[in-house]
């Protein structure tokens, strides 16, 4: 009977894009670095020139976009590494597809992942949406800025319970989720620069809303882009999955299909196994006690008898016929004697077996074996199942020697 080998599956980190899909929503909707931890100081663009200090403030939200720009680009950069740690987790997938339980989990992971990743999805949405209003408000206290702009004074504390406002934002968005807390840092320290330069965004605010109307269009089709893309990576990771579930299926199939046939190997097995019991029972009956059969020597030589029976209707048969089929028949039954007085002469211990000759008697026997004729009744006593009268005796009868 084969046993199945024990297969011990290598553990597998499976890297899924749900992860990467929420971080990189959470990056666009807060428009700051994906993970940092300590807040970075907004580089400028090559094309954008650097303003004369003391230089707009408006331009340092210029500087704050093109920074939450870098960080969209390190954000694809994660998602690209995560997708190739997906792919090379597929390949360790598809290496462990071989044990059907590990196929199993894996498809329960797999469908959990994929249940998980369009609830990380719609959760992504939604944050984006509060993004996306978080920016109008955004834009709203720009004008309104612009408004104070003429009257400094009133302006001025307007814009301050707005900056206020907006921080109560941010401290609000930070709480959201653990991965948007770094996120959330550095908007906080965006605010604060943009704090420190608010009294310059005051006296030109005015000329700066063009450019910061320019940098808004910009900033809402990386974020679009971003955002399409990262539904194309959610739909072709769902793809996969579906492909890994395939192959999952068929890798079941192909299992049951495996079992079907060791059971058919089974039953053939197990009817090869009665075959040979039996074959083996039917040896035991043709072996002696003492070689460890059943085969006693009464049992012996009433078979014996049965085939020096057969044997001398086969010699009468082929006497008077003469043909080839009763010439086959005749050396089947002398060679079925002959077996039968071999098993004979093993259980009874004897010398051997003889098979008589056209001119051999009972005494020409003795006297070969024994070196006296005068011996030949032993000889007789010892084969009285198949000589009914020793003085004729058949050539080609199979003698028991004692």
């Amino acid at each position: 009977m084969s046993h199945s080998p024990q297969t011990t599956t290598p553990a597998v980190r499976l890297i899924t894009p749900t992860s990467t899909g929420v971080a990189f929503a959470l990056v666009l909707a807060m428009g700051a670095p994906g993970v940092l931890a300590e807040p970075a100081t907004p580089a400028v663009e090559p094309n954008v020139a650097t303003p004369a200090p003391p230089g707009p403030e408006l331009e340092s939200l210029r500087v704050e976009l093109d920074a939450a720009g870098q960080a969209l680009a390190g954000a694809r950069a994660e998602a690209e590494a995560r997708i190739r740690e997906l792919a090379e987790a597929r390949g360790a997938l598809a290496a462990a597809e071989a044990e059907l339980r590990t196929q199993k989990e894996a498809a329960s992971t797999a469908a959990k992942a994929r249940s998980d990743l369009d609830a990380q999805l719609s959760a992504a949405q939604r944050e984006l949406g509060a993004a996306r209003a978080s920016l109008e408000q955004a834009q709203a206290t720009a004008q309104a800025r612009a408004d104070a702009a003429a009257a400094a004074d009133k302006g001025r504390a307007d814009l301050e319970t707005q900056l206020k406002a907006v921080r109560e934002e941010v401290a609000a968005a930070r709480s959201g989720t653990e991965k948007a807390q770094a996120d959330a840092s550095a908007r906080a320290a965006a605010l604060a620069t943009a704090e420190q330069a608010r009294a310059e965004l005051e006296t030109r605010l005015g000329a700066e809303l063009a450019r910061f109307g320019a940098a808004e269009k910009a900033a809402n089709e990386k974020l679009a882009a971003a955002e399409q893309a990262a539904a194309d990576r959610v739909a072709a990771a769902q793809r996969e999955a579906k492909a890994v579930a395939d192959k999952l299926d068929a890798a079941e199939r192909q299992a049951a299909e495996a079992r079907e046939r060791l059971e058919q190997s089974l039953i053939a097995e197990k009817k090869a196994q009665v075959a040979m019991a039996a074959e083996l029972e039917t040896l035991k009956a043709r072996l002696p006690v003492s070689a460890g059969g059943s085969l006693t020597a009464d049992q012996a030589r009433a078979g014996a008898a049965k085939a020096g029976e057969v044997f001398l209707a086969a010699t009468e048969r082929a006497r008077k016929q003469r043909t080839d089929e009763a010439k086959t028949a005749l050396q089947a039954a002398a060679a079925a004697l002959q077996q039968a007085q071999f098993e004979v002469a093993v259980a009874t211990d004897a010398q051997g077996v003889y098979r008589l000759r056209a001119e051999d008697t009972l005494g020409v026997v003795a006297g070969r074996f024994y070196g006296s004729g005068k011996r030949w009744p032993i000889i007789h006593e010892a084969n009285r199942h198949v000589l009914a009268d020793p003085d004729a005796v058949v050539p080609g009868t199979t003698l028991v020697v004692p």
